[in-house]
């Protein structure tokens, strides 16, 4: 009959789970300090992506509104009005540097690329005798100054001069249109002037490249007399002529 010796197995059993303890406490220890580093490596990279530009500017920051920073070119770059549309926004801090906008120091985005900044465009498009008339500047990052002007043989001649604005959310608003002279589909960024806010235009711009015709425009325009509204569905898409 063989013996079972409790005692020695009991101290092999203990000498056992010590030598476990010592090997996995140090190991949680260093992925702690890992994890730490991580989080610090990811912090600094997002202090990184506006190193070149210094926040020293403070655009707004007043109730209801996120604090917005910039650096000392915003001036030129963005349009103060455009910020407007971040009131009761669920943003907390926005900061620009040229033509990047961190949101909450944890999303990016660039603003977009088209239509050209300083290079001014003019379209038209005819439909039932209607022509309507777009010329467009590009002033900065956020904005676009406009003319646009409607004629018909049998009507007065109306004429709209304006400023429209990005929206706010312009990186959440991914959106297509198709070309009625093509109908090829093409990527747009929209422009939007709210000064008279029951009778908004929106000009929607892009470049529609299968045909070569440049730039296009759709329009969305209320308030315009006898001419009716205009939108996508009843009048034809704006061609790029020099």
């Amino acid at each position: 009959m063989i013996g079972f010796d409790t005692k020695h197995s009991s101290y092999i059993y203990n000498r056992s789970f010590i030598g476990v303890l010592l090997f996995i406490v140090p190991v949680l220890i260093l992925s702690s300090c890992s994890c730490g580093k991580e989080q610090k490596e990811l912090a600094e990279g997002q202090d990184t992506a506006l190193a070149p530009f210094p926040l020293t500017d403070t655009i707004i920051s007043k109730k209801d509104f996120p604090l917005v920073l910039s650096d000392s070119n915003w001036t030129r770059n963005y349009s103060l009005d455009f910020f407007k549309g971040y009131k009761n926004s669920k943003y907390k801090r926005i900061q620009l540097s040229d033509q990047l906008i961190v949101l909450d120091q944890i999303d990016s985005a660039a603003f977009p690329d088209i239509p050209d900044i300083g290079r001014k465009f003019m379209l038209k498009a005819t439909y039932r005798e209607t022509t309507i008339h777009l010329d467009f500047i590009r002033k900065n990052y956020t904005t676009i100054h406009y003319n646009l002007e409607f004629n018909h043989p049998r009507k007065k001649k109306l004429h709209f001069t304006g400023i429209a604005h990005l929206h706010p959310d312009f990186f959440l608003r991914i959106d297509s249109d198709r070309s009625t002279t093509s109908g090829a589909t093409y990527d747009i960024v929209e422009f939007t002037d709210n000064t008279q806010k029951k009778c908004p235009t929106d000009i929607r711009v892009g470049y529609e490249e299968i045909s070569g015709s440049g730039m296009q425009v759709k329009i969305f325009k209320k308030c315009n007399g006898s001419f009716g509204d205009i939108n996508a569905d009843n009048f034809p898409t704006l061609i790029e002529y020099k």
